[in-house]
């Protein structure tokens, strides 16, 4: 938690009769295997609730005086209960969609679209070479490069 710049902020549901969630943060540093820092049971995947947690979480790297606890960037999925957290306790940091997420809208956006399959099959290898990007700004040239290519080639 200290010293890393990037969180991953998940929740399950569903967890026991639909009575209880499971909020899981990761620490996210670059090149390397998200590490968990927090687990919390907590009552419902709500702002409320995942709230309670980060704040928690944030009181505990106080209490053991760890700096730079305060995330630039968390990577979460389209939540609005976990993006209203986040909000709510770090105030301003980039909102990082995950891979699989993105893949899931762009699934979604493909069959709204009737998107042709050569089409989607060239789509999901340029959004896999940002997966496999190295860099932030690696990342940010090919995420520009993909949007100039498919609004001048596809537009």
């Amino acid at each position: 938690m200290s010293g890393c710049p990037t969180l991953g902020v998940d929740c399950s549901f569903n967890i026991v009769m639909a009575n209880s969630a499971i909020a899981v943060v990761c620490a996210l540093s670059r090149g390397q295997t998200a590490s968990p820092i927090a687990i919390a049971l907590i009552h419902a995947e709500s702002i409320s609730s995942v709230e309670h947690c980060l704040h928690k979480l944030r009181e505990a790297g106080r209490i053991m005086e760890l700096p730079n606890c305060e995330p630039e960037e968390v990577v979460m999925d389209g939540s609005s209960s976990i993006y209203g957290a986040c909000i709510s306790v770090y105030g301003g940091f980039s909102a990082i969609s995950c891979y699989f997420h993105v893949m899931k809208l762009a699934r979604e956006a493909k069959t709204k679209a009737d998107l042709p399959k050569s089409l989607w099959l060239e789509m999901k290898k340029d959004l896999a070479l940002l997966n496999d990007s190295v860099s932030r700004t690696k990342w940010e040239k090919l995420a520009e490069l993909l949007v100039k290519k498919w609004k001048e080639d596809k537009g």
